[in-house]
């Protein structure tokens, strides 16, 4: 019995240690660290995109010379992008087709036919949405119904808007505005607002 005594006391003693300190308040630890890494790559890589549009602007071909508007565009877009962080740079081919242009001068014009563009690309990415601005070269074909088509190329810019709907599906919005000229002294400005839906790669 004298044996067990001295065990039975320093059981008791740490029984009440354990009984002054408490429970543990699960408040007091708070939520364990959790590192989320945010992907860095959501824009990165090829994608390609179908777009349909309006497109509207000027076009001389001496001596005609119209406005025109309420005009379709479609066509496809392809590139390759690269991402540092939200930093987003790369460059793209896109190929239109207009239809249904409006002319102001009636018979005078025909079309605008065929946009090609070949342009850079820069933005900033926030989670899934991506803003960009646009810089290159573009080339166009107008068609005056009273002389033959006419090649025309210049400089072109513009904006745009890109959003992940998946991993791989993305939609986005495009304003480009180009500067043209050709022979015979054709001097055009085109703008077109076109949607585009598309894959990443």
């Amino acid at each position: 019995m004298r044996r067990l005594a001295p065990l039975v006391a320093a059981a008791l003693s740490v029984c009440g240690l354990s009984a002054t300190a408490g429970p543990l308040d699960a408040d007091s630890v708070g939520p364990p660290a959790i590192l989320t890494a945010i992907p860095d790559r959501a824009f990165s890589g090829f994608y390609g995109a179908l777009s349909f549009g309006n497109i509207d602007g000027t076009l001389e071909v001496p001596p005609l010379s119209s406005e025109f508007g309420a005009g379709q565009a479609f066509g496809i877009v392809g590139g390759y992008n690269w991402q540092r962080g939200g930093l987003v740079y790369g460059g793209e081919v896109q190929v239109l087709q207009s239809t249904g242009t409006d002319w102001s001068a009636g018979a005078g014009i025909e079309a605008y036919d065929t946009l090609f563009d070949l342009r850079g690309r820069a933005g900033f990415a926030s989670r899934d949405v991506l803003v960009y601005g646009t810089l290159g070269v573009s080339w166009g074909v107008a068609t005056p119904s009273a002389a033959s088509s006419t090649d025309t190329d210049g400089l072109t810019f513009g904006i745009g808007l890109e959003v992940n709907v998946t991993d791989r599906v993305f939609l986005g919005a495009d304003l480009s505005h180009r500067d043209l000229s050709g022979g015979s002294g054709a001097e055009a400005d085109v703008d077109t607002l076109t949607l585009r839906g598309g894959l990443r790669f």
